[in-house]
């Protein structure tokens, strides 16, 4: 990854990447839970989101807006195959749609 780099620095600037990114997510949040608190958190989105949206065809309205795009985006990507399955099935579950 950081092969432009003197070969004697590029471990040292790893760590320090990977420290700033640890530091960083820990910041955001993400770096605090472990798995199953994240996906206890998923299934809270997108039970908010089910409960927002009701029988309306978009999130604020007849119209989309940018946030129906934004949580969109998200949910198309949770139901994604490629997605870790845990995630999948709480995005499929019948009791969030």
């Amino acid at each position: 990854m950081f092969q432009s780099l003197a070969a004697p620095i590029q471990p040292v600037i790893g760590r320090m990447a990977r420290r700033t990114m640890r530091g960083a997510l820990r910041l955001k949040g993400l770096g605090r839970h472990d798995a199953a608190s994240k996906l206890e958190l998923a299934k809270r989105d997108f039970f908010a989101i089910s409960d927002l949206l009701a029988d309306k065809p978009f999130l604020f309205g007849d119209e989309p807006r940018g946030a129906d795009a934004s949580v969109g985006a998200f949910v198309i990507a949770a139901l994604a195959k490629a997605t870790v399955a845990p995630l999948r099935d709480a995005a499929e579950s019948p009791l969030c749609g």
